[in-house]
């Protein structure tokens, strides 16, 4: 399905295996599910738009956001079966997995990441100028955001109902401050100096701390 609309464009609901929403205003979701087992490209035709694809039983494969001659001021996705890859730019994205969440790549001012799995990146890097809160749901969760060299503001770490922090691993480009987190173990790769602030780190297991490429200084007291 390709659906593209000067005004507010609004998905009803449906099975598909590619997707395509283009809007000038704003891409919504109305009664129904999305199920698209393949790739979903959500476009923001010319202005600043908004999407929000959060409120039904969706199944997503792949979510891409392209940004035509307009951007999206805020993107909400999320997938309440199993697992999902979302990417592309925003001024906020939310993106809510049941299973693996894996963030294929974007520049934000704020990411929310939340999974019942996993968090994860692939091929490009996530570049975040304010917030980041990746949010453990219900289950144990891994976080692997340290394949790509990654630009952060503020990483914060939430859990919701049961949820917990097993390995995290974050990799950043230039300082890195860690906000609070209890985890099995903590990886972090930084090109800056690494030190902590608000809350304690409370890792049970082992915690690593890599200068890449350095030299830095770490500061953990």
């Amino acid at each position: 399905l390709t659906a593209n609309a000067a005004g507010a464009l609004i998905l009803s609901g449906g099975t598909y295996t590619t997707l395509n929403a283009l809007s000038d205003t704003s891409i919504a979701q109305s009664t129904a599910a999305l199920l698209a087992s393949g790739t979903t490209t959500l476009t923001a035709n010319t202005g600043p738009i908004t999407a929000d694809l959060s409120t039904q039983a969706n199944n997503f494969g792949t979510v891409a956001l392209v940004n035509g001659t307009g951007t999206f001021t805020s993107a909400s996705i999320k997938d309440t079966v199993d697992g999902m890859t979302v990417g592309g730019s925003a001024g906020t994205l939310t993106a809510n997995a049941a299973g693996a969440l894996i963030l294929s790549g974007g520049t934000y001012t704020t990411l929310n990441a939340q999974s019942k799995a996993s968090i994860a990146q692939s091929t490009a890097p996530l570049l975040v100028s304010g917030t980041t809160t990746l949010t453990a749901d219900t289950n144990p969760v891994s976080v692997d955001l340290s394949t790509q060299a990654n630009d952060f503001g503020v990483v914060n770490f939430a859990t919701a109902t049961t949820g917990s922090f097993t390995t995290v691993s974050i990799r950043e480009a230039g300082v890195f401050d860690l906000t609070g987190l209890t985890a099995t173990t903590l990886n972090v790769s930084a090109g800056g100096s690494i030190t902590q602030s608000i809350a304690p780190l409370l890792v049970s297991g082992t915690t690593t701390l890599t200068a890449n490429p350095g030299p830095i200084t770490a500061d953990l007291s």
